[in-house]
């Protein structure tokens, strides 16, 4: 298979409902390495959102969360625990991008967390 454009990034993807995992199911279209952080026993919201898959409703079964994460890893952190911060700091330093669509404020609010030099 030949090389594709984006297949030299690893995206770590902190985004939820449509816009955010759209950007990424197309830099993960194009080959990037993308890995989806999500909250434990909930998940990203969308995966609560219908139509189902044979009208079951369930965290595995939401289309619409189905086709807007197509071709990406995911991993579940609990950003509440000094563990799973741990974890996010990882994944964002051996990243080339990380793109996030919290409300203004909110990745300011984890940055206090991570362990980076200024």
């Amino acid at each position: 298979m030949p090389e594709q454009a984006l297949s030299h990034l690893k995206v770590v993807d902190l985004t939820h409902h449509v816009a955010g995992p759209f950007c990424t199911k197309l830099m993960a279209g194009f080959g990037a390495d993308v890995i989806k952080v999500e909250k434990p026993r909930t998940g990203d919201a969308l995966r609560h959102v219908g139509p189902f898959y044979k009208n079951i409703a369930g965290m595995e079964s939401s289309i619409p969360f189905l086709w807007l994460n197509t071709g990406k890893r995911s991993i579940t952190v609990n950003l509440a625990a000094e563990q799973g911060r741990e974890i996010l700091t990882k994944l964002i330093r051996n990243a080339d991008i990380l793109i996030e669509n919290f409300a203004p404020g909110g990745m300011g609010a984890l940055r206090s967390y991570f362990r980076f030099a200024p």
